[in-house]
């Protein structure tokens, strides 16, 4: 729902995104969010493009208190049902980790950022 990119450069922080996206899938507690929110802002940052940054942090910020929910938006949208920011069991890991790898749009080195990010926040 943001742009990946500058016109010049259109895909300029589309892994930051992409990153972004993967955590906001998998869910986890409310400090979490507030991680993956804050190094969405970080990564794009290291774009140079501080600007768009603030306001894309700005942004994810004001949406976790919207009113109007999509599904496909939440936190933790991998999830059938509202987690409300609870802890990842080892089966939900489990879960995530067999689903993330089956996808084309997560490169080896985030995939394996995912895998130890879960696995070290797991109960």
């Amino acid at each position: 729902m943001w742009s990946e990119g500058t016109n010049q450069k259109p895909e300029l922080w589309k892994h930051c995104c992409v990153e972004h996206d993967l955590f906001f899938w998998a869910g986890g507690t409310y400090r979490e969010r507030e991680t993956a929110d804050m190094d969405l802002k970080k990564c794009i940052e290291y774009t140079g493009a501080k600007t768009q940054a603030k306001m894309m942090y700005l942004a994810v910020i004001l949406g976790k208190y919207s009113p109007i929910k999509f599904s496909s938006k939440k936190w933790g949208n991998a999830w059938p049902w509202w987690r409300n920011y609870q802890t990842l069991n080892k089966d939900q890991v489990d879960l995530l980790l067999r689903e993330a790898a089956l996808s084309t749009q997560i490169s080896p080195k985030l995939y394996e950022k995912f895998r130890l990010q879960l696995l070290s926040r797991q109960e």
